[in-house]
């Protein structure tokens, strides 16, 4: 997985208490991190009305 978003590893410490989690849970983990990093880059630099 690229680099972690850092709401996502709060959030794995918060709840699991580590950031590693059993390989079944990887494909999961990247959709959650991408929609993540999507978000950010939808809401940076843009001009709220």
């Amino acid at each position: 997985m690229s680099e972690t978003h850092r709401l996502l590893q709060r959030q794995l410490k918060r709840y699991f208490g580590t950031t590693d989690l059993p390989q079944e849970w990887q494909p999961f983990l990247e959709a959650v991190n991408a929609a993540y990093q999507q978000s950010d880059g939808n809401h940076s630099g843009g001009v709220r009305s």
